[in-house]
């Protein structure tokens, strides 16, 4: 699962807030597909956050 993260470990990776986070993925600033909700929770899927960043997909 070292592929699936938190919101609070994918924002420390990033250096911003959580609620930098949750902005950018209301305001559509990070695409809907690399989220994974599970329950109430929210995940961030690694391998599509990195593929999104190196314009690999859009």
């Amino acid at each position: 699962m070292e592929n699936i993260l938190n919101i609070s470990v994918f924002a420390k990776l990033l250096n911003k807030p959580t609620s930098t986070i949750y902005s950018w993925r209301r305001n559509g600033n990070l695409p809907e597909y690399i989220f994974l909700k599970i329950g109430g929770c929210i995940f961030v899927r690694k391998d599509k956050f990195e593929k999104f960043i190196n314009g690999e997909i859009a």
